[in-house]
């Protein structure tokens, strides 16, 4: 249902006058438990995208997902993926971008899958977390040590992670990769159960030793301990095949008997219904904290409700946010605790495939993991669709498009997602305004199909006319 004078808009209407005519919202039914949501504020000028889901839907639920399914690939980015390719890769029904990476592109902060740990903590940084009917926020320790039977334990330093200065790394198969620079050795570990947890114990037996390798892959089933230094590397030689290990893993801070999902980033937005922002604290600086940017945030609501937030930033049509404009859209939204994700040229929100926000380098950014929505995707339906509307509009101009069936009748506006990239932007009307000279892609999907149609975006008339 397409809503205009929204309970956001419709209070500002009295203060605003003439403003709040520029604000709008379109609130969408994506499938039952979750929906898109679109604010539009060109007064500010900010342009909002949202996901809400409502936990305990059969049709779909959340999950973070790393790009390419495993932290590392042997490609340029070293496993980072463009959201809409990792979208399409697990046939996803939505995606957001999730957490911060360094240059090596693991996630900088924790991440547990379905119960599986991925990733460990950023110290001092937030983390939001879910399970089938509980969310929270938090901060979290985390400690990981291997024990071989009759031998000295190993204090393990990181995990899942590619690692250059002396110390110890657990990497799973869900790492894909064991990395470290030379000179090093990789023990490899065959695990009774296939997944490590963000806490517990998990054995195994010792199989063999890998020296001086960069790389080493991790099949299905297996861990590698990989040791840099020359003191770690000879205990590693000490250890003999067959010999059993334990790891025993502890993140504090979360109830695991609740949550078995967890993405970081941080700063925290909101805590207990109140603006909480430790951006000092956290470890950021303070033209990130203070500045308008593109942003990312998930939250939750009294009743459960996650939302799920991309703003658009560093464009004419919507300038960003500052942690702090971003805690209040979450507040706005009802959330009662939410945390920042990554952001900038990293945020994105894709639908059905449709990518929904403008991403501020013009393009996609390739991303260390998302958030995804997993469900049953709607079946296409065979009957031709089509976008209706100008073929040219000019510079600083707008037109009016709609879809059309194949018996010349417009769908409801409600059934259509719009997106648009390039000379201009799409509201969830179907409203495009055009930048500057040039051309602008619209994309819509509407019944299980994706259309696209390319509006020629000429020069502004001059003043005058």
């Amino acid at each position: 249902m397409m809503l205009v004078g929204s309970r956001l808009v419709a209070g500002a209407a009295l203060a605003l006058g003439v403003a709040a005519a520029q604000a709008q919202a379109w609130e969408k039914l994506v499938m039952p438990g979750l929906s898109y949501r679109m604010e539009v504020d060109l007064a500010t000028p900010r342009v909002i995208h949202a996901l809400r889901y409502s936990p305990g839907s059969p049709f779909v639920r959340p999950r973070p997902e790393v790009a390419n399914l495993v932290v590392y690939t042997p490609n340029e980015t070293k496993g980072r993926e463009e959201l809409s390719s990792l979208v399409k890769r697990v046939g996803a029904v939505a995606g957001i971008n999730g957490d911060f990476h360094p240059f090596t592109g693991d996630p900088l902060g924790a991440m547990v899958r379905n119960g599986e740990l991925i990733s460990p903590p950023f110290p001092d940084r937030a983390v939001f977390a879910w399970g089938p009917k509980a969310a929270a926020v938090g901060r979290l320790k985390w400690k990981a040590t291997l024990y071989p039977d009759g031998a000295e334990k190993f204090d393990i330093d990181a995990m899942n992670e590619e690692w250059g200065q002396d110390g110890f790394v657990l990497n799973t198969a869900s790492s894909g990769l064991s990395m470290a620079k030379l000179p090093n050795a990789h023990l490899v570990i065959k695990l009774d159960e296939g997944l490590v947890p963000p806490s517990g114990k998990v054995t195994g037996v010792f199989e063999s030793v890998i020296t001086d390798q960069e790389a080493v892959q991790i099949d299905e089933g297996r861990a590698i301990l990989v040791a840099r230094g020359e003191a770690r590397i000879s205990r590693l030689s000490k250890l003999k095949p067959g010999q059993k290990v334990t790891i025993d893993v502890a993140t504090l801070g979360l109830d695991w008997k609740k949550v078995d999902n967890v993405i970081g980033g941080g700063p925290f937005l909101v805590v207990n219904g109140m603006k909480f922002i430790d951006w000092k604290q956290a470890g950021f600086k303070e033209n990130f904290a203070l500045q308008r940017h593109p942003r990312t945030a998930i939250g939750r609501t009294k009743a459960g409700d996650l939302w799920l937030v991309a703003v658009d930033g560093r464009q004419p049509m919507s300038e960003g946010a500052t942690l702090d404009e971003m805690a209040e859209v979450m507040l706005g939204l009802g959330c009662i605790d939410a945390i920042n994700l990554d952001g900038g040229g990293s945020t994105g929100l894709n639908l059905y495939g449709v990518g929904m926000n403008r991403p501020s380098d013009g393009k996609e950014r390739p991303l260390s993991n998302a958030i995804l929505f997993v469900g049953k995707l709607a079946e296409p339906s065979t009957s031709p669709v089509v976008i209706r509307g100008p073929a040219r509009i000019d510079a600083g101009g707008r037109g009016l498009y709609t879809i059309v069936g194949e018996d010349g009748k417009t769908i409801p506006t409600a059934e259509v997602f719009w997106g648009a990239s390039g000379a201009g932007w799409i509201d969830q009307g179907g409203m495009l305004r055009a930048f500057g000279q040039g051309s602008a892609t619209i994309e819509a999907w509407v019944r299980g199909q994706i259309v696209s149609v390319t509006v020629q975006v000429g020069a502004a008339p001059p003043p005058g006319r």
